[in-house]
This record gives structure tokens, sequence and C-alpha cells, in this order.
């Protein structure tokens, strides 16, 4: 650490800091250990829950993240048309006995969606196998002037006024480059919003499929390769709120595609 005093005037010293690390999502066991793809995936998704429960600071410029007074999680755009978020990263002393931790740094990384392609929904019918070891769904063709798809989803990702959160790749999404779009740090990411139950109602705008571009920025402002994020890191964070921490099929053959279910997202 830097001697100086904190933001509340606390004088700090050299001393020991713990700091975040940054090689997975998972923090336990041996430091050398490597956790599953199941684990990680899982993990990053359930970081995404639990952040969801705390207040969030707003910010036109990253400028006004680093110079924050507060302890926020993370902070959100003001920009209601260009949604983006970004994490400060914080230091914190275990031996500190006056309490002047954490240490805010002056690093921060962002997540940022690019403009959505809209699909309409054309047609839904029963899927005819098993979905991905999940059991019955729905088929679902959408498109628009220029192309047309299906897409499969399991009847316990579904449900009335609802989206569904889909990561559509095979592959663990650390190794995906058919989900990659454009940027390195940028991967697809699909919605179905379900506003009218599992059918085409034609009296009404028809439920929509939307394929988003996530990007996650790399670490700002820092010092050493320590405080980078891998590029495989940002991957799993751009599709983390889709990521169950499962796979299906046989081992050799598996596949990492994802379904995640919210009542009213």
């Amino acid at each position: 650490m830097v001697d100086g005093r904190s933001f509340n005037d606390t004088y700090t010293k050299h001393g020991i800091v713990n700091a975040s690390k940054l090689t997975n999502y998972y923090n336990r066991g041996s430091p050398d250990e490597e956790p599953s793809d199941v684990t990680v995936q899982a993990t990053a998704h359930l970081y995404g829950e639990r952040i969801q429960g705390t207040k969030c600071g707003y910010y036109e410029t990253i400028a006004e993240v680093v110079e924050s007074k507060h302890d926020h999680a993370y902070y959100c755009s003001k920009n209601m048309d260009d949604p983006e978020f970004t994490y400060r990263f914080k230091e914190y002393n275990p031996d500190d006995l006056q309490e002047t931790y954490p240490r805010f740094t002056d690093r921060t990384i962002t997540a940022s969606a690019g403009e959505c392609l809209v699909y309409e929904v054309k047609n839904i019918a029963d899927a005819p196998d098993d979905i991905d070891g999940r059991g019955s769904g729905k088929t679902f063709v959408f498109g628009n002037d220029t192309f047309t798809d299906e897409m499969q989803i399991p009847h316990s990702s579904l449900g009335l006024s609802a989206t569904t959160y889909i990561y559509r790749g095979t592959n663990d999404p650390s190794y995906a480059p058919k989900q990659i779009c454009g940027d390195p740090r940028c991967m697809w990411l699909w919605a179905y919003k379900n506003e009218h139950g599992n059918k085409v109602d034609t009296d009404r705008d028809p439920n929509q499929f939307y394929k988003c571009p996530i990007t996650i920025s790399h670490v700002k402002n820092t010092q050493n390769d320590l405080q980078t994020v891998s590029d495989d890191m940002a991957h799993i964070a751009a599709v983390s709120i889709a990521l169950q921490g499962r796979w299906s099929g046989e081992f050799k053959n598996r596949t990492f595609r994802s379904y995640q279910f919210y009542a009213s997202g």
C-alpha cells in the first residue's frame, strides 16, 4: 500500500493486503487447484445473483467510480440507452486494527451490452426429444425478413410473462469461438421474452428472441499481470446470467448449453 490517508482521513501504512484472485471464479482448496468447468460456471452465475441484492452506485464517467467515497458492490451507468456496469477493485488488510479497509483502488472493469438483434416467434411446437438432458420442452421457430432459425427450450426453463436467458454454445464459454462477437472479449447472449405463454397469439404482438452482444473490458490501471482478467474469464462473465453449472450428454461429447429462467426478468 502507498502511505497516506484513506477517504475517511485515517492514516494508512504498509501491511498485509488481501486482493482478488482473478484466475477463476472459485477460491477454495489449494491455490494451485483448478476447479471443474461446472463449478466455475455455477459460481460465476451465483456471484451475479448475490450482487443483485445490493445497491449500485450511479455514474456518468469512470472517473466518478474511481473517486467515489462509497463502498458500492458495483456501479450502474446513468445512460439507460447504453447499458453499462462497472466494478471497482478493492484491497483489504486483514491485520489492520484501525479498520481502515477496504482500500479503494483505481482499477476498474466494465460490462456493456451492444444493440440486440430482435426476432419474432413464428411457430411453437412440442419438442420431439429430451432437450439437453433436461426433459421435454418446446421448439421455437423465429426470425425476421432475412433470417429464420429454431431453438429448443425445456419446459423447466419456460414460464408466462417471464424471460429465459440462454447460452447457446456447446463448449464451455471459456472456449467457444463460435459465440464470440467481433471484439475478442464479446460473447453472444440469447434471451427469450415469453409474454403470451408457449403459443403464437395472432391477436397480440409476438413473443421475441433477443441476441445481444455482451462485452467485458480489460481491467484499467493495472500494475502487474496478477491484476488482469483473462479473455477466458471475460467470456464466462459475459454469459454468466444464463449459466447453470451443468453439462449433458456423454462426457466426450458433452454440451454446456444452458438456460436460466427469470419469472419477472
